[in-house]
């Protein structure tokens, strides 16, 4: 059986197939946007289409982490590709609540890929190198899909076709598929069983409450930007450099890994995202979006290897890294929820107010976690 210590490019074929699944988060945006200006959803269905896909990536990797398949991975990507491709198919079909349904049952495959570049990182040491790759790959695929689609596919077919477009890249991702590792090694037994330590939970509330804050802005950014005066075509493209600038976020990451602990950047860089989302709300100018929107998308997938590398820190039994995709993808789920009921309440600018609690919140669990820690933090 091809294991994953087989050869590169069935790590290639793993990181190809989790882009598939983390990327839409980045998308939905324009996605759901164009959706909505079709008036196939509501506002309100925008935040619940995005936090039920990101609860369907997040059960799926809770299940997966949970029972931990080490056998027929080959198959399990390969069901969990036919799953997104047969959803990406018949979006284009659907309307209202339909569409949020469609879309949970999209996470939980896209959730199942994620889990199993999950798998992967607990099995290679140190994480953070290959977390890099990751993220830039991720970063270069939704920078390529958001570019096409602000430029062209949404423009020229609408909602259906950046839909259709999943689909297709679906069907190509089934030839990795075939390449994948047909097995995966054991990870070593651990006193708390399948769950992580204390530390480790509290990191990954971290992380968890950090993709909530995201979340909680994002899918509602291209309409905020609007609202505050700039045009459509300011704001889409404004978004398409928030996702170039996560391109070089991962190789910076991993060439300053060494001189940066992730006990001390994580923090700052909350700090940073607090003040970039009160100067686009407070100060709405073109200069403004472009500059603000632009280091908001770096810090974005940078502080993903710091994430990574802590969590490896204060739970050195991998399973706190094993859960990171649960809890970035309920933290994405609840922030976009909590993000729809305040806008539905008090209208769209209390989707900021509702990122900046939870940046807050994400900066106090992530110390409180080293607090407790009694593991030596590396970069």
């Amino acid at each position: 059986m091809k294991s994953l210590t087989s050869g590169r490019f069935a790590v290639a074929s793993v990181i190809a197939l989790a882009a598939m699944g983390a990327a839409i988060p980045t998308l939905q945006p324009l996605l759901l946007a164009s959706l909505y200006e079709e008036r196939r959803i509501n506002a309100a269905q925008m935040g619940q289409t995005a936090s039920i896909e990101a609860l369907g990536m997040a059960l799926a990797i809770l299940a997966a982490t949970r029972w931990s398949p080490t056998r027929c991975i080959r198959a399990l990507c390969a069901t969990a590709t036919v799953g997104c491709l047969a959803v990406n198919l018949a979006v284009p079909m659907l309307s209202g609540f339909a569409v949020v349904v469609s879309r949970g049952i999209a996470g939980i495959c896209e959730g199942t890929l994620l889990w199993m570049m999950s798998a992967v990182l607990a099995r290679v040491e140190p994480p953070t190198r290959l977390t890099g790759l990751f993220v830039f790959v991720l970063a270069v695929v939704g920078f390529i899909l958001s570019a096409l689609y602000s430029g062209w596919i949404i423009s020229s077919f609408g909602s259906s076709g950046g839909y259709y477009t999943l689909a297709l890249i679906s069907a190509l991702l089934l030839f990795a598929c075939a390449n994948a590792p047909s097995s995966l090694t054991m990870l070593p037994a651990s006193p708390t069983g399948w769950l992580p330590n204390l530390s480790g939970l509290l990191g990954l509330l971290s992380c968890s409450l950090h993709s909530a804050a995201i979340l909680a802005i994002w899918i509602y950014i291209l309409p905020l930007i609007t609202e505050a005066g700039m045009t459509n075509k300011v704001a889409t493209h404004a978004v398409s450099i928030a996702i170039l600038m996560q391109i070089p976020a991962g190789i910076v990451a991993t060439a300053v890994c060494k001189w940066l602990e992730g006990k001390w950047i994580i923090p700052v860089i909350v700090l940073v995202n607090i003040v970039i989302v009160s100067a686009l709300i407070t100060i709405p100018s073109g200069v403004t979006v472009f500059s603000t929107l632009s280091l908001f998308g770096f810090l974005w997938f940078f502080i993903v290897p710091f994430q990574m590398s802590a969590l490896a820190d204060l739970d050195t039994s991998k399973r706190a890294m094993m859960l990171s995709g649960t809890a970035q993808m309920l933290g994405g789920s609840s922030g976009a929820a909590v993000s729809a009921f305040a806008v539905a309440t008090w209208g769209l600018p209390a989707a900021a107010a509702v990122a900046v609690f939870l940046f807050v919140a994400s900066g106090l669990a992530i110390v409180f976690a080293w607090s407790v820690s009694d593991c030596a933090p590396r970069g």
